[in-house]
């Protein structure tokens, strides 16, 4: 989608593809409607997608876009967007008190026919690079937040990973910086995605326990089973040190990604470290009390478990 939408009336067609053109060679992406046709709710939904992919809007002041029904519904929704807005005077003769309030209240550039156009486009320029990132990721999100919204609020459209770390970052700073500021689209998507990843979060640390207490289980298992008949006796042997195994190499894996401060990798990219799903304390005494509780056993059927007393 393009860097800037162009708001004006047909009657200063000649004015915005100078502008258009002059943006362009300055490696900017416009948005301008040439056509000259009547309006349908498939036109002006194309109308607002242009403004709310843009990161700046331009509107284009003169007497016949003072007075546009277009032009004014095309400022209300850069306005509910809270997009950045730069009006451009390129004719006199309207009554500033018709102007869009919105507009009324922003320093003007003044491109009229006695005015140096280079001048007036270097100032532009000047102003589109200002807070440029901001104005850009403002843009970004708000497009990713409506799609979210338009899609039923599907949670496969939501931020994961550095993308919704980012966008936090930049919610913090944005709420409380320079415009645009951000709207409750903004808002509620960022909070979505992040309870959205507490949820996966939740049912990983769940899926682990689960698995470390079906290993725990399977020991007791083990272990209940020596005490069977004598002819059961080898079987049981080979399920108990399987397990005794399986527990050695689990915990010692967790003491060792613990102390080189590896962490699990959840599907979207996030860390989650060994202490914060299981505890550091645990883990040692777990290892502690399972290899002193293995020793005897393992003196007693001579097998080469890492266990001491």
């Amino acid at each position: 989608m393009a860097d800037i939408f162009i708001s004006y009336s047909r009657k200063d067609k000649a004015f915005v593809q100078t502008l258009h053109q002059s943006l362009t060679q300055s490696q900017y992406d416009t948005w301008v409607d040439w056509e000259d046709i009547p309006p349908t709710s498939a036109w002006w939904r194309e109308i607002e997608s242009g403004i709310e992919a843009a990161h700046t809007c331009i509107f284009v002041i003169s007497p016949d876009s003072v007075s546009s029904e277009v032009c004014r519904r095309e400022i209300d929704h850069a306005v509910q967007c809270r997009k950045r807005l730069v009006p451009i005077v390129c004719r006199d003769g309207f009554d500033a008190g018709q102007v869009h309030p919105a507009l009324a209240q922003l320093n003007w550039l003044f491109s009229r026919p006695v005015d140096d156009f280079d001048s007036v486009l270097q100032t532009l320029i000047d102003t589109l690079n200002t807070d440029l990132e901001q104005a850009r990721t403002h843009a970004r999100l708000l497009v990713r937040s409506l799609e979210w919204e338009q899609h039923s609020r599907n949670a496969s459209f939501l931020l994961r990973g550095k993308d919704l770390a980012f966008a936090e970052q930049w919610l913090l700073q944005a709420s409380t910086g320079t415009p645009p500021q951000p709207t409750d689209h903004h808002g509620e998507y960022i909070v979505a995605s992040r309870r959205s990843a507490r949820y996966r979060q939740r049912v990983l640390v769940g899926t682990l326990s689960t698995l470390l207490l079906v290993a725990l289980g399977s020991a007791g298992v083990a272990l209940q089973q020596r005490n069977l008949a004598v002819q059961r006796q080898q079987e049981a042997e080979a399920n108990l040190e399987a397990a005794c195994r399986n527990i050695f190499g689990m915990l010692d894996g967790f003491e060792a990604m613990e102390a080189n401060g590896i962490a699990f990798t959840t599907p979207d990219g996030q860390s989650v470290p060994v202490g914060i799903i299981f505890g550091g304390e645990f883990v040692r005494t777990a290892h502690n009390t399972f290899n002193h509780e293995c020793y005897e056993v393992n003196q007693t059927y001579g097998w080469t478990l890492d266990s001491q007393p």
